[in-house]
C-alpha cells in the first residue's frame, strides 16, 4: 500500500511539473529546475536570447539550444532558473521539444513608461505615443535610449546584433513594442526588428545630423526626411537656443542649414527641424564648434622605445623615464587655467614632484581645477595646496579613467591653449615601466570641448565644484562637438560612456581597406571581435597585440586565433601594454590613414560605466609617428616559430634557423614534385626586400639567405610555386 502511495505521489509530481505554468515557474526562483510551455515571441534578431510566454507570464531563456526556433513555435522547455544581474532567466536549457510552429503570438500588453517593473519582466509590452529624448541620432549597440510619454520615461537598449542598430532614432511620436528586460536593478525594453517602433508621424528623418564644411566662421548642417520637406534650426551658445531660427533647404529630402558669420572656436548648440505642411520632424540638441585659428601642432610621446627606420618623414619620440618631466614642462606653460581629470595620481620618489608644479603654477595666479578618481589611492591629491579646488567623483557604477589636462582653454591667444591626453597614467608604473602613449594638442576648439567635459563632472563653471550637480559615469549626456579640422587635420572627438565611442572603434575598423594595427590592453567586447573578422574576412591585413590572453573575451581571442594566427602576440615586456590605440591604413594615404587612441579600453565597462576620452586623427604622418612605436613592439613581443601560414601541401617541413638570423639564414623544406619556386623577403608593412627564384627538387631543399644587407626587425619568407604558397616568419637582428 505505502508503495501505492509513494508511486501515486511521484505521477502527481511528475503532472504538477509538466502542468506548470510560467507564473508558478518564476516563483519557485533562481536555482530551482522547472519545466514551462509557451510560445517563443522571437527570433535570433536578437542574438542567443528567447522571451517564452503563456498566459500567466514570460520567462527569458539563454541557450543554443533554442537557436533554431522562431516567432509562433509552441515549446516545452525543462532547466535551471538563474538570476542574471537581476534578471530571471532560464540557463541552461537540458530538454526542449517543439509541440508546433506557426502559432499566434500574445498581443503586447500595453503600459505606460511608469508601469514597467518585475511584474511585466520577460513580457511583450506596448507603449503607445511616446517620443524618444534623442531623436534623429542612430541607434547604436549596448547604449541606452530614452523615451517618455510626457510624464514617465523608460529606456530602450539594443545589444550587439540587434536589426535596429544604425537606424535612425525617430523624431516623431511612435507606438513601441518589445520585451521588458533588467540588469542591475534597471529595466530596458528590448525591440525585435524596426517592426517594433511603429511610426505616428507622416514626416521623419531617414539620417542622422551631420556636419560638413568646418571653418572658423561657420559650417552646415545636413540631413535627410523620407519626404520633401522644408529645413531649419533653432540654434544658440546654450541650450536654449536663444538665438533664434534659421532657415535652409526647402521642399526637398536632403536638408541643410548653414551658420555664417561666426567667430573661431565658437560654440553653438543646435536644434534642426523639418516641416512638410502641418507634419514637423526634429532632432535632439547637438553641440558644434567652430575651427580655431590655433597652430593646430600635435606632439605625441611614446614611454617606450621606437623604431624610426620607418618613419615617413617625421619621427616617433620616446621620452623613456621623462613622462613626468615633460609634464611638469607643460604645467609650466599654463599662463590661465589648468583643468586636469586624472584616474590615478602618485607621489613617489621614483617620480618628478607633479603636485609641487601644480602648486606653483597655482601660486603663479593660474587657476587650477582637479577631478580625480575614487577608487585609487591619488598620493598625489595629498600634496597638492589644500586651497586649489578638487573634486572625488562620485561614478555611480565605474571610474573615472580619463588622464587629460587642459591649458588655458580661453585664452586670447589661440595659439596658447592645449590638450594633454592618451593612455597614461601620472603614476610610476605607467611612467617609468609600461607602454603607454601620450599626445599633446595645441588648439583652442578641442581644447573647450574638452572643458564641457570637464565642467559637467565639475558641477560647475567657476572655480568652486558643485558635487550636486556633478556627472559621472551614465548620468553624464553627450553634450560635446564631435568634429574638428585641426592644423588641416579631420579629428573627431568622444567622451564616454554618453558618446558611444566604442561605435566610433567599430567605425575605424569597419572603413579600413588594407593594413590594421592594434595595441589595446584588452579586448573583452565580442562585437570588437566580429567586427575584426569582418575586416580579416574583405582581404585586409590585420596585427593586434594585448597585453594577455587571459584578460581577454575567450570568444574574441577564439576569432582572432582562427583569422590572424600569430598575427596575435601577447604582451612579455617588462610592466603591462597599457596602450589603447589602433592604426588604419597608415601606408595608403589614398585611403583613409588614421589613429584612434585614448583612455578607453575596448571594454563594456570603458562603454558603459567609465570616465573616458577618445580621439580619432584622420592624418597619414600620425599614423606612421604611432606605427614606428607599434612595429617595436610587436617585433620585441613576436615569438619567433609561433605560428605558420599554408595554402596548398607542396611544401613539407618548412623551417629557418638560426631564427633569430644575424648575417644569414638557412631556409630548408621538402618538396613533394619538382618545382621552381619564387622566395621573397617581406617586411611588416608588405614591402618585398628582395625575391629570387629557386630550381626546387623532389624531397628535402636548402638554400642560404644573406640578411648582412637587411635592417633589423620581423620578416616574412614566402616560398610560392604559382599553384601554393607557404610562409614563416623571421627575425633579422
Amino acid at each position: 500500500m505505502r508503495k501505492l502511495i509513494l508511486l501515486f505521489t511521484c505521477i502527481i509530481s511528475i503532472l504538477t511539473s509538466k502542468a506548470q505554468t510560467i507564473l508558478d515557474a518564476r516563483g519557485k526562483g533562481a536555482g530551482a529546475t522547472v519545466t514551462i510551455t509557451g510560445v517563443v515571441m522571437n527570433g535570433d534578431e536578437i542574438g542567443t536570447i528567447r522571451f517564452v510566454q503563456d498566459n500567466t507570464g514570460a520567462l527569458s531563456v539563454y541557450s543554443s539550444t533554442l537557436s533554431n526556433t522562431d516567432r509562433g513555435d509552441n515549446v516545452t522547455v525543462t532547466g535551471t532558473l538563474v538570476d542574471y544581474s537581476g534578471l530571471l532567466e532560464m540557463n541552461p536549457v537540458s530538454t526542449l521539444t517543439v509541440n508546433s510552429t506557426g502559432n499566434t503570438l500574445p498581443t503586447a500588453v500595453v503600459l505606460t513608461p511608469g508601469q514597467i517593473g518585475e511584474s511585466y519582466e520577460s513580457q511583450l509590452v506596448q507603449f503607445n505615443n511616446v517620443t524618444f529624448t534623442t531623436p534623429g541620432t542612430p541607434f547604436a549597440a549596448n547604449t541606452d535610449f530614452t523615451f517618455t510619454d510626457g510624464n514617465t520615461t523608460g529606456i530602450v537598449y539594443l545589444k550587439t546584433g540587434s536589426k535596429l542598430i544604425g537606424t535612425i532614432v525617430p523624431t516623431g511620436s511612435v507606438n513601441l513594442i518589445g520585451f521588458v528586460s533588467e540588469y542591475s536593478t534597471k529595466y530596458e525594453i528590448v525591440p525585435r526588428d524596426t517592426n517594433d517602433i511603429v511610426m505616428n508621424s507622416a514626416l521623419f528623418y531617414t539620417s542622422s545630423d551631420a556636419l560638413t564644411n568646418l571653418s572658423t566662421s561657420g559650417f552646415d548642417i545636413n540631413w535627410t526626411t523620407n519626404k520633401a520637406s522644408d529645413a531649419f534650426i533653432k540654434y544658440g551658445h546654450t541650450k536654449n537656443l536663444e538665438l533664434g531660427v534659421l532657415a535652409g533647404t526647402t521642399n526637398s529630402t536632403a536638408q541643410k542649414v548653414t551658420i555664417t558669420g561666426a567667430k573661431p572656436s565658437e560654440i553653438f548648440y543646435a536644434q534642426t527641424f523639418s516641416v512638410n505642411g502641418t507634419d514637423t520632424a526634429a532632432s535632439t540638441i547637438k553641440t558644434y564648434i567652430t575651427q580655431s585659428t590655433s597652430s593646430g601642432k600635435m606632439q605625441v610621446y611614446f614611454t617606450k622605445s621606437v623604431d624610426n627606420t620607418l618613419s615617413s618623414g617625421t619621427n616617433a619620440v620616446t621620452i623613456d623615464n621623462l613622462a613626468d618631466d615633460t609634464l611638469i614642462a607643460y604645467i609650466g606653460r599654463a599662463k590661465e587655467s589648468l583643468d586636469i581629470a586624472i584616474y590615478n595620481m602618485q607621489a613617489t620618489s621614483s617620480l618628478a614632484d607633479i603636485a609641487a608644479a601644480l602648486n606653483t603654477a597655482y601660486s603663479n595666479g593660474v587657476k587650477v581645477r582637479v577631478v580625480y578618481d575614487a577608487s585609487t589611492t591619488n598620493s598625489g591629491i595629498s600634496d597638492l595646496n589644500s586651497s586649489i579646488p578638487k573634486l572625488i567623483s562620485n561614478n555611480p557604477t565605474g571610474i573615472m579613467h580619463n588622464k587629460f589636462m587642459i591649458v588655458d582653454a580661453r585664452s586670447v591667444d589661440g595659439d596658447q591653449p592645449l590638450v594633454w591626453t592618451g593612455s597614461c597614467n601620472w603614476s610610476d608604473d605607467n611612467i617609468n615601466t609600461d607602454a603607454n602613449n601620450i599626445i599633446i594638442i595645441q588648439d583652442q576648439s578641442l581644447a573647450l570641448n574638452y572643458k564641457l567635459e570637464f565642467e559637467e563632472m565639475w558641477g560647475d563653471t567657476g572655480m568652486t565644484p558643485n558635487a550636486s550637480k556633478a556627472k559621472f559615469g551614465y548620468n553624464k549626456e553627450d553634450n560635446t562637438a564631435h568634429n574638428f579640422i585641426i592644423g588641416g587635420k579631420q579629428v573627431e572627438q568622444y567622451f564616454s560612456p554618453s558618446d558611444n565611442a566604442n561605435g566610433a572603434i567599430l567605425d575605424a575598423i569597419a572603413n579600413t581597406n588594407d593594413q590594421l594595427f592594434i595595441a589595446t590592453m584588452a579586448i573583452t567586447r565580442t562585437d570588437i571581435g566580429y567586427a575584426i573578422d569582418d575586416a580579416v574576412q574583405a582581404g585586409v591585413e590585420t596585427y593586434c597585440m594585448v597585453n594577455s590572453e587571459g584578460e581577454c573575451n575567450a570568444t574574441v581571442v577564439s576569432i582572432l586565433k582562427s583569422d590572424i594566427g600569430d598575427h596575435l602576440v601577447f604582451y612579455s615586456e617588462t610592466g603591462i601594454l597599457h596602450h589603447k590605440y589602433m592604426i588604419s591604413d597608415p601606408n595608403n594615404t589614398s585611403s583613409d590613414p588614421l589613429v584612434l587612441t585614448g583612455s578607453h579600453n575596448w571594454s563594456s565597462a570603458a562603454n558603459g560605466d567609465n570616465d573616458e576620452n577618445t580621439l580619432v586623427i584622420h592624418d597619414a604622418t600620425i599614423a606612421n609617428i604611432y606605427l614606428q612605436e607599434y612595429m617595436l613592439r610587436y617585433n620585441t613581443n613576436w615569438v619567433p616559430g609561433s605560428g605558420i601560414e599554408e595554402v596548398g601541401n607542396t611544401f613539407e617541413n618548412m623551417t629557418a634557423y638560426p631564427n633569430p638570423a644575424d648575417n644569414y639564414v638557412h631556409l630548408a623544406f621538402n618538396l613533394s614534385n619538382a618545382k621552381n619556386v619564387n622566395i621573397k623577403v617581406v617586411d611588416m608593412l608588405g614591402k618585398v626586400i628582395s625575391t629570387e627564384n629557386y630550381i626546387g627538387t623532389v624531397g628535402v631543399n636548402m638554400i642560404t639567405l644573406n640578411t648582412n644587407t637587411i635592417s633589423k626587425g620581423l620578416y616574412q619568407l614566402v616560398l610560392s610555386t604559382g599553384a601554393s604558397e607557404k610562409s614563416l616568419k623571421v627575425i633579422v637582428q
